[in-house]
Formats: structure tokens, C-alpha cells, sequence
């Protein structure tokens, strides 16, 4: 006689998640799983993320910053969008060009030529650290560096700017900021190895409508916490969630822990991930078991990520609380993406091997393992 014994081992923390009761006027709408050919699925999890390229080495969003990450081992880059004035796609972080230029241009009021004209420092401070680089740098095109990384398979991880969602008058700028990066992806054959994210839902939802096929994610943080909810009424595209925004929490902290635990605004937007500050996860003030909720009330599948690890404006002190908390989400499951500003100290920390194509190796007091399957025959 034969039989098999199954025993199923699980080795994770069981969290309860966080419930919500939504008002009857919101809408039931899925959260998408990132589509199973896209390049992210390729990669051993988590994915290290070289944010705005390498910038301990070369200035941050610069062309060649970017290109270094590319032997860097990092499994994909972030870079941040801006449409300037004459319908270019520029690489740049901030709304204005005086922190890393010394001149104050709006970036997205200028033309790039007139971006062209400036030069990025070559000395950057950051939290009180100075960073010193080799020579200044201009401002790059978007395709100038997506015509050599769309060659390689790497995730582009790409940011549209500006972050905030809740100015009623840039409405159109968010409309064609996301209409000419839906069409650059799909020109430079990106549309299996990008995933497009904004902390405005607006561009992600425009994104999505042009090109379904193209992946899109969420950007979210606790700045959106002071904002009440009469600011999300005031930008008129609320679509179907216009009653249920009504209907919500009138304070504004709970109508924040209400917009995160729902996830209505990202799931409207046809979102396929979420990343947040790290500061965000299991912090009691606003959701302090995020992972747990998220699955429960986004998707099962949920994928996520968080920011920045190994940030150049904190301290050592701090690095090591990130990481104590970036290995606890990823002992949970959560975590898929590590977006850092160092690359090879995250690739440390994780375990993953030096060669490049090659399957990576997790440090084992990391992996979390959903279950465990023994089979035997007696």
C-alpha cells in the first residue's frame, strides 16, 4: 500500500489584517496582478532598484548615472518624468531646478533648451552628508537613455512627475504628461519591461487607458496624510469614486488610513503594484499591519515594494532601522521591490550573487516560505 503525506510547513508570521467598511456608494474594483510575461517575473524577488540611477557615484537622474546602473547587478532603475513646455520628456526629480542646479526654473514651465542651458552641481547635500562628483552634468532626454537600456533586460521603473495629485490646474499637464510617456514605452519596445508609476493617480489612470497592455503602479506616501478630503473633490476626475469620496471619513487622518486601506483611488487607476516609504509599513498611526491588509483588501497577490533603502540624506542609525524593518516585510512576503540608493550594500544585505543572468541566492534568514511540501512514500 502506498500513501503520500503532505505536510505542509508554514514558516511566516500570521498577522490580522486591518478591516474596512466602505460606504455602499463605492464601487467593488480589482486590484491587477502584473501580467505573467512581463520581465518582472523573470527575476528572483526581491528586485533590487537602482534609484534615480547611481547616485553615490554620478548625480542623481543623469544620463550617465542611468547607463552605469546597467553593470551595476541592480535588476532594474528608477527614473523620474517631467514634460517640459515644448512636449519633451526631461529626467529630473524635483518640481524646480534650483537644488541641483543653483537656477530656479520650474521644470515643466521651461523649454528644454532652456533646461540645456543649465549645469547640474558637482557638490550635493543631502540630510547633512556632502557628496562630491566628478564633473557637472546636464539635464538628459528620457529617450536619449531609453534608447540604450531598452536594449537590455532590465526593469525600467519609471516615475511621472510632478508627485502631487491633489492641484487641481495641472490636470492637463498630468493628462499629456502620460499621454507622451504611454507612447515613448510603446516606441521603445518597453512595454514588457516598464512598470509606469506616479504618486498621481491621474497620470497612472491615463497611462492605462491609452495602452492597456502597459503595466502601472501606485507611489504612496504619509505627506498625503495632512490633505483633506476636499482636495481629492476639487480634481473633478474622480469617476466613479465621486460618491464614495463623499461618503468617506470626514477627518482628515482617517480619510488618509481610508484611501490606503481601500485602495480605491489605485485600483480605479488599474494599478498592478504598491510602494511606499518604508516609514509607512506597520506604522500604528496610520495602518500598522500593512501587509496583511493590503492582501486582504487589495489582491491576494499583491505585489509590493517600498523606498528609499540606504537613502543619502540619513544616517547610519537610520539604515539600520530600514533594514531591520525592510527584512521583517520581506520575511512576510512583501517587499518585491527595494528601491535604493546603493545598490551593491542592498545586494549585501540580501545575499544576491555578484554574476549577473544568473539565479540569485537569498540569505535563508530572510526567506520567508509560504509553505513547505514534504512527500514520502511508505
Amino acid at each position: 500500500m502506498t500513501m503520500k503525506i503532505i505536510f505542509v510547513l508554514f514558516t511566516c508570521f500570521i498577522y490580522e489584517a486591518s478591516t474596512i467598511q466602505l460606504p455602499s456608494s463605492c464601487p467593488d474594483l480589482p486590484f491587477h496582478d502584473i501580467p505573467t510575461d512581463h520581465l518582472f517575473h523573470k527575476k528572483v524577488k526581491p528586485l533590487v532598484i537602482a534609484h534615480r540611477g547611481l547616485p553615490k557615484e554620478y548625480q542623481e537622474n543623469t544620463y550617465d548615472g542611468i547607463i552605469a546602473s546597467l553593470d551595476s547587478h541592480a535588476d532594474g532603475f528608477e527614473l523620474d518624468i517631467y514634460k517640459t513646455k515644448d512636449d519633451q520628456l526631461v529626467v529630473f526629480h524635483d518640481d524646480n531646478t534650483m537644488r541641483m542646479t543653483g537656477v530656479s526654473k520650474v521644470v515643466y514651465n521651461s523649454t528644454y533648451q532652456e533646461l540645456l542651458e543649465l549645469n547640474i552641481t558637482d557638490t550635493i547635500v543631502k540630510g547633512g552628508n556632502t557628496y562630491t562628483f566628478g564633473k557637472k552634468r546636464k539635464i538628459p532626454l528620457l529617450e536619449d537613455i531609453l534608447k540604450v537600456t531598452s536594449k537590455h533586460d532590465i526593469l525600467h521603473y519609471l516615475e511621472m512627475k510632478p508627485s502631487e495629485p491633489l492641484r487641481p490646474h495641472e490636470l492637463q499637464l498630468a493628462k499629456d504628461t502620460a499621454r507622451l510617456v504611454a507612447q515613448i514605452i510603446e516606441k521603445m519596445g518597453l512595454v514588457k519591461k516598464a512598470i509606469i508609476v506616479s504618486f498621481d493617480f491621474r497620470k497612472v489612470k491615463v497611462v492605462k487607458a491609452i495602452n492597456p497592455n502597459i503595466t502601472v503602479g501606485t507611489l504612496f506616501s504619509q505627506k498625503f496624510a495632512d490633505k483633506p478630503k476636499s482636495r481629492y473633490l476639487e480634481m473633478k476626475e474622480l469617476g466613479n469614486l465621486e460618491q464614495c469620496v463623499k461618503d468617506g471619513p470626514e477627518d482628515t487622518l482617517e480619510f488618509f488610513k481610508f484611501v490606503l486601506q481601500s485602495g480605491l483611488f489605485f485600483k480605479q487607476a488599474g494599478s498592478s503594484s504598491f510602494d511606499c516609504d518604508i516609514k509607512l509599513y506597520n506604522n500604528p498611526k496610520y495602518l500598522n499591519k500593512t501587509l496583511p491588509t493590503l492582501r486582504q483588501n487589495y489582491s491576494r497577490t499583491v505585489s509590493t515594494g517600498f523606498y528609499t533603502i540606504y537613502s543619502m540624506g540619513k544616517t547610519e542609525e537610520q539604515h539600520l532601522i530600514d533594514e531591520r524593518k525592510a527584512l521583517q516585510l520581506i520575511k512576510q512576503g512583501g517587499g518585491q521591490r527595494f528601491i535604493t540608493d546603493d545598490v551593491k550594500r542592498a545586494r549585501s544585505l540580501l545575499g544576491k550573487s555578484s554574476s549577473a543572468g544568473t539565479i540569485l541566492k537569498m540569505n535563508s534568514f530572510i526567506i520567508c516560505l509560504n509553505f513547505f511540501v514534504f512527500q514520502f512514500h511508505f
